[in-house]
């Protein structure tokens, strides 16, 4: 009797486990992926001189090497014209650069510097100001609002909480210093009085896909002018029937074994 009861207990199992396939759906596994967003001819000048329009290739000042090394190749210094509009009394330059993350953000970390100062903002809300002075944007961008120095380190930013699944802005409100008596200087040039903004964003996101919802029950069968709706418990039918025939046989054998002792 025991001997018999194991024999049949993996078809008993094989059943059980063929039924809740067909009762739950697989899942998918989550997969972890990056991406990086970056300055480059796709940023969009918002405010200017002449926006909107997209940010060009800036002419690169001598200086701006110093901090090159902390972006990839695909970052670019960028502005709204290859040189400055106003190299004595300084500009105010508005840029904005959507992307999508196809997933769910788990980490982001933005690099920037500017030459001279930047506020950023991520999907509108306020991340940080560096080089710049309280009321900058109403002022002549002198030594006292917009810093002449201090933009040639690298500012880090953790952006994690800002991201979101789909659509993200980013938007970043520049400064180009006034350079003239006012600050003790010679008046600029388009050589002396560069501007460029450049920023890299290094992304995490989870793109794992939920499980696909079950599919819709099939139409009803029609027969002789009758609807019979199908349903679960037809689908079943074949591996209730197939349980069923398994006990069925293991209780004839029984008795078999019981009429020959």
């Amino acid at each position: 009797m025991e001997k018999i009861k194991r024999s049949i207990a993996p078809l008993l199992m094989l059943a059980a486990v063929l039924m809740s396939m067909m009762l739950c759906p697989m899942a998918v596994s989550a997969d972890d992926s990056t991406m990086t967003v970056v300055s480059d001819t796709d940023t969009v000048v918002t405010a200017g001189n002449f926006p909107p329009n997209n940010a060009v290739l800036a002419w690169t000042h001598p200086s701006w090497s110093s901090v090159d090394h902390v972006f990839s190749n695909n970052a670019k210094w960028i502005w709204e014209s290859e040189r400055v509009q106003q190299p004595v009394t300084g500009d105010i330059v508005e840029f904005e650069k959507e992307f999508i993350i196809p997933g769910s953000p788990t980490a982001g970390t933005m690099y920037i510097t500017c030459d001279n100062g930047y506020e950023l903002r991520i999907n509108g809300t306020p991340i940080g100001t560096a080089h710049l002075g309280a009321g900058w944007k109403a002022s002549n961008l002198t030594e006292s609002f917009v810093h002449t120095s201090g933009w040639q380190g690298v500012e880090t930013w953790n952006i994690t909480d800002e991201l979101v699944s789909g659509l993200n802005i980013v938007e970043i409100s520049t400064a180009n210093e006034y350079m003239g008596p006012q600050d003790g200087q010679d008046n600029g040039t388009i050589d002396s009085n560069p501007a460029g903004l450049i920023f890299e964003i290094a992304i995490s996101y989870d793109e794992g896909v939920p499980p696909p919802p079950p599919p819709p029950p099939p139409p009803p069968i029609e027969v002789g002018g009758f609807v019979y709706p199908v349903n679960k418990i037809a689908l079943l039918a074949p591996w209730i029937a197939l349980a069923v025939v398994i006990a069925t046989s293991a209780t004839v054998m029984v008795r078999r074994r019981q009429g020959q002792n």
